[in-house]
């Protein structure tokens, strides 16, 4: 289906790999997944932002869980504001004070218990490791090994932390898209937002300006935040690293071609 089938030509606002965001009505979005597959996924995703939010976390209301043409959809309280790479796109100076409110909301949402129905990391990312034929099976081999060995947490991760999921709201910083939200380690959520700051390929659609700025200041931003980070959490060094073995075997399954090559020699230096 294209974005605006089924749900009434309604304005698309924003797109990612996995859903659409919709206008919707009365202060409200629509948020409708992509794959017809994705029920579970939403389900976490609203038990995990409720959880936080109700913790203190600031993430939008969700109002409803329906179906659009048997795919799931959301309806949740609508944020208007930019995100953070936006902020940061109009004005790079900026980057220091995006980096550390990165780093703070990160630290605020990894004090947050996950709810018990909440699918535990280890289970979430073991299996798409283990089925996906996209993972080389040396490297499924030795992610899988080092997943056994890592601390299993109980707080709410995340899953896809980075600037372009957190929104700057009328009330501060606001977390979005909460789609992988798993139950587990905090330091396997800080390694992923690692990763993903060195090597992530930004969203689809995203403005020139903003991937310009992503290819300059990638290192800057990851450092500033992984400081700003680490001043308020201790991250063990051995752990952050084996933790990004297996999310970086995990981002080989999402098949973003475009960052194979990088992850796969992230993969090479970690694990020789």
């Amino acid at each position: 289906m294209e974005p605006g089938e089924g749900v009434g030509g309604r304005r698309v606002i924003a797109e990612g790999r996995e859903a659409v965001l919709y206008d919707w009505d009365d202060g409200l979005v629509l948020r409708l997944m992509r794959s017809q597959d994705a029920g579970q996924a939403v389900a976490d995703s609203s038990a995990a932002s409720e959880a936080a939010r109700s913790a203190g976390v600031s993430t939008p209301r969700v109002v409803d869980v329906i179906e659009i043409d048997d795919r799931p959809a959301q309806i949740l309280e609508r944020i208007d504001g930019p995100d953070l790479f936006a902020h940061l796109a109009a004005n790079p100076l900026r980057l220091p004070k995006v980096a550390s409110t990165l780093a703070a909301v990160h630290v605020q949402l990894h004090q947050v218990v996950a709810p018990a129905e909440l699918a535990s990391t280890h289970e979430r990312l073991s299996s798409r490791i283990q089925e996906s034929d996209l993972v080389p099976a040396a490297v499924r081999r030795r992610a899988l090994d080092a997943l056994e060995d890592l601390p299993v947490g109980e707080v709410i991760c995340h899953g896809d932390f980075h600037p372009g999921n957190v929104l700057l709201g009328g009330a501060g910083p606001v977390l979005i898209d909460w789609t992988g939200a798993t139950r587990g380690d905090p330091t396997a959520d800080f390694a992923r937002t690692r990763l993903m700051l060195q090597v992530g390929e930004l969203p689809p659609g995203s403005p020139a300006a903003i991937r310009a700025l992503a290819a300059i200041g990638r290192h800057t931003l990851w450092k500033l935040y992984d400081r700003s980070y680490r001043r308020a959490r201790v991250v063990e060094p051995d752990l952050a690293d084996h933790w990004t073995i297996v999310v970086a075997a995990n981002r080989l399954t999402e098949a973003i071609e475009s960052e194979r090559p990088a992850l796969l020699d992230t993969l090479h230096e970690l694990t020789g």
